[in-house]
């Protein structure tokens, strides 16, 4: 229902307009890239913390620091992520 008016004539007139994207909108759009990226690339780390039982114990804890930590570094790489 949304998008009917933009099948019309104004809605060839509207999407011709020029238009900017605010900052937000590009920061989310940043955004929804790069969490598909990291969960694809540490999809794997899931089991280290799943079910979240498991960080009560130092070991599990130690390891989950130790990811967090290299998704970190990844972050400030030019990794992109």
């Amino acid at each position: 229902m949304l998008d009917v008016p933009l099948f019309g004539p104004e809605g060839d007139e509207w999407r011709k307009r020029p238009y900017k994207m605010t900052q937000e909108y590009n920061d989310w759009i940043d955004a929804q890239f790069n969490s598909r990226e990291a969960s694809e690339r540490f999809a794997n780390f899931k089991d280290v913390i799943f079910p979240l039982e498991k960080t009560t114990k130092q070991p599990k804890l130690d390891e989950m620091w130790k990811i967090i930590d290299s998704v970190r570094f990844l972050s400030t790489s030019n990794s992109g992520i």
